[in-house]
């Protein structure tokens, strides 16, 4: 028996920039039903006629569906946004190219687990994203933070305390109290995440502190020398000849006697030390132009 997809069911009020599932309406032997809920099977297909009330919004094509698939629905703002953010990845690329439907929405389709596999690399990369636009001026007021925070916040997510300390992150970091304090409220008065807001500010104040000692410690790494100490960038000769063609090639007139300097007081080195061993730098004076 094949079942092709002909629309979903759902209310698109307030939903443009949005990502979520929605209940498919499928074909049957040429009549169409409803799939209630997110794990329908062949039993659970209500006919359409007997829905009345639910608001179907018809797909383009006629698509095949498996039993117990969702539609997936991005609205016209996160599709934009997703292409617009370059942190997002190859997936941006993956509901782009979903087919269009009514006030620009689009549906993807699969299996529940899939969709929640999506909504999961989402979430990782933007909350890494935001973690680090975070020690960001520019990047808080000026770059792609205030993206990444949209469509961090669009995701289809049971709160958890990780999402919320990241999402008061990002209002401290735009001196947002007003919506810091609405996130910390929430936390504890709404999704009881933390027993007190004393709790809350404690975790907020840990885990900026985790990210501070993080990002301090990518930094150390950046600029530190990536190879051992004993050993050299290039062989002294190597370097040496380099630094003769640079002069060869670019020095002219009145910098040539500084330029010869340089190279000639490189030779008061005298040695290089490779491996703890002391190598002598070879003579310079024949590479220098006269």
């Amino acid at each position: 028996m094949t079942l092709a997809l002909v629309g979903f069911v759902g209310d698109l009020t307030g939903s443009a920039g949005q990502l979520f599932e929605a209940a498919p309406v499928v074909r049957r032997d040429g009549e169409d039903f409803v799939a209630p809920g997110l794990d329908w099977t062949l039993d659970d297909l209500v006919p359409v006629v007997e829905s009345p009330h639910a608001v179907i919004h018809t797909v383009p094509g006629h698509r095949s569906i498996n039993v117990g698939a969702t539609v997936w629905v991005a609205g016209a703002g996160f599709v934009t946004g997703v292409k617009d953010c370059s942190w997002v990845g190859s997936d941006s690329l993956r509901i782009g190219a979903w087919p269009t439907g009514r006030r620009g929405f689009r549906t993807g389709l699969g299996h529940r687990r899939d969709f929640a596999d999506l909504v999961y690399r989402l979430r990782i990369g933007l909350e890494r994203s935001l973690h680090v636009a975070l020690f960001d001026h520019a990047e808080i007021f000026l770059g792609d933070a205030p993206l990444l925070h949209d469509l961090y916040s669009a995701l289809p997510l049971e709160p958890d305390l990780e999402y919320q300390l990241t999402r008061a992150l990002y209002f401290d970091a735009r001196r947002d109290t007003y919506s810091v304090d609405h996130v910390r409220s929430e936390t504890v008065y709404v999704f009881g995440l933390v027993d007190s807001e004393d709790a809350f500010t404690r975790a907020l104040n840990r885990r900026r502190d985790e990210l501070e000692t993080s990002r301090l410690g990518e930094r150390a790494a950046a600029y530190a020398d990536p190879l051992p100490t004993s050993r050299p960038l290039l062989p002294p000769s190597e370097m040496l000849n380099y630094i003769s063609q640079f002069v060869s090639h670019s020095v002219v007139n009145s910098t040539s006697d500084s330029a010869l300097w340089l190279l000639k007081s490189m030779r008061s080195l005298q040695t290089w030390t490779v491996d703890n061993t002391a190598h002598p730098i070879p003579s310079i004076e024949s590479d220098v132009p006269a």
